[in-house]
């Protein structure tokens, strides 16, 4: 998939360039040390007709230490909905932090990946990626 990218050169000028990354989005993407920031081109994507993002997120509940694993297409709403009290999995284990996401440009990928988070082998993937997180913030289950 193609990603059109500014990122500041060695000489401190912002330049452009494209690349093709995987559907995995990142909030930085990093091209020999320099941070990059990603614009997506709708003109050449093959996501889905309604251009939607689909977010998978890890939230960590600082009452019970428990995680909870969704996807969703708007997350700072969603977030919102979890600590306002208006989900149900998650009314009685507020505040909730979040402390991971992934971002997909198709739906099936977004619920491929969830259920993977969600699994034996998901945990431990979490576990070894958030490591310095869970350091400081144990979790039970």
């Amino acid at each position: 998939m193609p990603f059109g990218l500014f990122y500041f050169g060695p000489r401190g000028f912002a330049q452009y360039t494209q690349l093709y990354v995987s559907p995995v989005v990142s909030q930085r993407l990093t091209l020999r040390g320099h941070y990059l920031f990603h614009f997506f081109h709708n003109s050449h994507s093959s996501a889905s007709e309604n251009n939607y993002m689909y977010y998978v997120y890890i939230l960590h509940s600082q009452k019970d230490k428990c995680l909870y694993t969704g996807y969703t297409t708007n997350l700072k709403k969603r977030f919102d909905d979890h600590n306002n009290l208006f989900v149900k999995s998650t009314k009685t284990r507020a505040p909730l932090e979040l402390i991971y996401y992934e971002a997909y440009v198709s739906k099936k990928d977004a619920l491929s990946r969830e259920i993977f988070l969600k699994s034996g082998r998901g945990k431990s993937y979490l576990k070894k990626q958030l490591s310095n997180y869970f350091f400081t913030n144990p979790w039970k289950c």
